[in-house]
């Protein structure tokens, strides 16, 4: 891939070019959008029907959300990184295109099923802290180490990036430098994160000023699910964005093996 020694990337630049690059595309990317936000939807409504599902069995339920949603960012990814747009004619460069995609998805799913299944054991974690926490307190070292293990796991956040590229994954996690590269993958998806997730409770929040009973409360619920889905979907959009950014800004040009 590259050869020469190369700075890590800037955290707060690449938020603000990932923001201009999803506002820049937002047609293409709305289009892109489309079957990832409406599956989201379809995950949140099953949820609601079946009672809502436990913190252990929620990774399960958003596997296939995950999947479409990596393809998604797969495509994006080598959209702003290869300039190669997502409707491409000829069939041979399709089929590698195709290849490389669905294998990111399949990392990506992975990676987020793994994630966000630890992350559902510290919440029930902390919640069983909350009611007994004399009974949970032998308990705490590992809960901090459940947290170090999140903070360092935050690289992997990229792994499925170099696989839809179809760039070397040892090179590029290289050049992340280990916990500096974890610590400012982690910075960039929590400021993404936090932007949306902010526009996202103000949004809810007047949803729930709709009132939580009367004929508008079925409305509320089937309108608070889709603003979830698409919190999920922008998130994940806005956070290639600013990755490919990012991949430009460290490794100062582009070459693929």
């Amino acid at each position: 891939m590259i050869v020469q020694k190369t700075p890590a990337f800037p955290i707060f630049d690449s938020f603000a070019v990932g923001m201009k690059l999803m506002v820049d595309h937002a047609r293409l990317f709305s289009m892109l959008a489309v079957v990832p936000l409406a599956l989201h939807f379809i995950m949140m409504v099953a949820i609601r029907f079946t009672g809502g599902a436990t913190l252990f069995w929620l990774p399960l339920f958003q596997t296939p959300a995950n999947f479409v949603l990596g393809l998604q960012c797969a495509l994006i990814i080598r959209f702003l990184m290869l300039q190669e747009f997502p409707l491409i004619a000829d069939d041979e460069q399709r089929r590698a295109r195709n290849i490389d995609a669905l294998q990111a998805a399949t990392v990506y799913t992975i990676v987020m099923y793994l994630f966000n299944g630890l992350m559902a054991l510290m919440m029930y974690a902390a919640r069983r802290m909350e009611v007994d926490p004399v009974a949970m307190a032998p308990y705490t070292p590992f809960m901090m180490m459940g947290l170090v293990v999140v903070a360092w796991s935050m690289r992997w956040f990229w792994l499925h990036v170099p696989v839809a590229l179809g760039w070397d994954v040892k090179g590029l996690y290289e050049r992340l430098k280990g916990w500096q590269g974890s610590l400012r993958i982690g910075a960039l998806f929590i400021i993404c994160s936090l932007i949306v997730n902010v526009i996202t409770a103000l949004v809810r929040y007047m949803l729930l000023l709709m009132g939580q009973a009367g004929p508008l409360k079925g409305v509320r619920a089937v309108l608070d699910d889709f603003v979830v889905s698409i919190s999920a979907v922008a998130l994940a959009v806005l956070f290639a964005c600013a990755t490919a950014h990012a991949l430009k800004a460290m490794l100062k040009k582009q070459v693929t093996v």
